[in-house]
């Protein structure tokens, strides 16, 4: 069998190659089989030798947790959120070295240094690094120091991206903004929080000024702030006010209601935003786990358990961080008519 074309991971903020296989999950809804015509489209390797399996799968592991993001080839996913992987129970192989020997065959080639992660119903649960050859500086092995030092790097460019995303925004480029999100959604989280130095204008503003209502619930529903002034002291709605958008303005007041001291958005571009409007909750199902900020603390809304979102689709949450459903003070339900 010939060499076989690597499956692509970011692993903790890095782009790297995985030399193996993770499984798809073949039962799941949101896997989908395409034509061959599709198929042969959506990648550029379907016909070649070196892909046996006739897919690429993109991974990614945030906070040492697995999610597989997109399929190219014969299988896609269908569009949502980044989905846990929770059927993979396996060990990832990561080249970070230089290539020392060459097989023809599978993932059989060998370099000089290999990251390895055992992965455990979705989750890493040990890590460690194999040497092919006396490593070098310029192939360090992956540890916590390098992995902290590389996350920081790419942090940095990043907030390159981001910058360059704020200005397409800023000349009303609204279309590429948001395909841009749609594929990334680390892009779309850190895009949420961001403030132009100097004017503290945000991303929300700059949606606000154009009257993209698309833009601004989705931004809303990642956490971008609603009362968030900027440096001439106007809020996004007031600025849509003065580009004559007044249904986009008293929609953003209303979004305001729900920022308080308790359900204000975290400063994590990864946690999300909890709301109070109750009147407007609509029941759905978590995907994958959900992290969201309530008071100081941070609320875990396990995979598959019911809750409530609001319709800027941020997470409704009850005092002392209830959810299923929502709760006051003595334990009633705030929902209307009760679940």
């Amino acid at each position: 069998m010939t060499a076989q074309v690597p499956e692509e991971i970011i692993y903790e903020g890095m782009q790297l190659r995985l030399h193996c296989e993770p499984a798809l999950p073949m039962r799941h809804a949101r896997l989908l089989k395409r034509s061959v015509a599709e198929a042969a489209a959506s990648c550029r390797h379907f016909w070649d030798s070196s892909c046996s399996r006739r897919y690429v799968g993109r991974w990614l592991v945030q906070r040492s947790e697995v999610f597989l993001l997109e399929i190219t080839g014969l299988y896609q996913l269908h569009p949502g959120p980044p989905l846990f992987a929770d059927w993979l129970n396996t060990v990832l192989r990561i080249p970070t070295g230089r290539q020392v020997t060459r097989a023809h065959g599978g993932f059989g080639s060998k370099y000089s240094t290999e990251f390895f992660a055992q992965v455990t119903q979705g989750r890493i649960t040990e890590t460690w690094n194999e040497f092919n050859e006396e490593p070098d500086e310029d192939y360090p092995a992956l540890d916590s120091a390098s992995l902290a030092a590389r996350e920081d790097c790419h942090m940095s460019g990043l907030n390159e991206v981001v910058e360059q995303s704020y200005e397409q925004a800023k000349v009303g480029q609204w279309d590429q903004v948001l395909a841009f999100w749609g594929g990334s959604p680390v892009l779309l989280n850190r895009c949420s929080r961001y403030r132009k130095p100097g004017s503290s204008w945000t991303f929300l503003h700059q949606a606000a000024y154009f009257g993209n209502l698309e833009a601004c619930k989705l931004l809303i529903s990642k956490g971008a702030s609603v009362k968030a002034l900027a440096h001439d002291g106007r809020s996004a709605a007031e600025v849509a006010d003065d580009r004559g958008h007044s249904d986009l303005a008293s929609l953003l007041r209303n979004a305001c209601d729900s920022e308080d001291e308790l359900w204000n958005a975290a400063v994590d571009p990864d946690v999300l935003p909890s709301s109070r409007q109750w009147e407007a909750a609509q029941k759905t199902t978590a995907l994958t786990d959900l992290y969201v900020s309530y008071s100081a603390s941070l609320v875990r809304i396990p995979k598959g358990t019911t809750h409530y979102v609001d319709a800027f689709g941020r997470v409704l949450m009850g005092f002392h961080g209830t959810y299923n459903p929502p709760c006051g003070m003595d334990g009633e339900s705030m929902l209307r008519t009760s679940p």
